[in-house]
């Protein structure tokens, strides 16, 4: 399961992914140079050390999560409220 951008405005994208498990998928964004979340920092809306959106190396929004349709599906993940012209690193679990 590799997530991918797939289209983008200047305050928001569209995250593809196709797990290959009949799973939900969560994706939380954070700045570019933010220290990388656990899976359960992911699932638990906060950033590495346990911060909340908005803090230093916390989600930039809140973690949004794609329901599955059945394993090997793609799932399209909306992400609003981004700053234009800002450089993000995605998780996805």
């Amino acid at each position: 399961m590799s997530p991918a951008i797939d289209s983008k405005t200047a305050t928001q994208f569209v995250i593809s992914v196709a797990p290959t498990n009949n799973v939900d998928v969560k994706c939380g964004v954070y700045a570019f140079n933010a220290t990388a979340p656990t899976a359960d920092q992911v699932y638990a809306n906060t950033g590495n050390g346990d911060v909340a959106v908005e803090a230093t190396n916390g989600p930039i929004v809140a973690v949004v999560t794609g329901s599955n349709t059945g394993a090997g599906s793609q799932i399209l993940i909306t992400v609003t409220g981004l700053t234009a012209n800002s450089k993000y690193r995605i998780r996805c679990i």
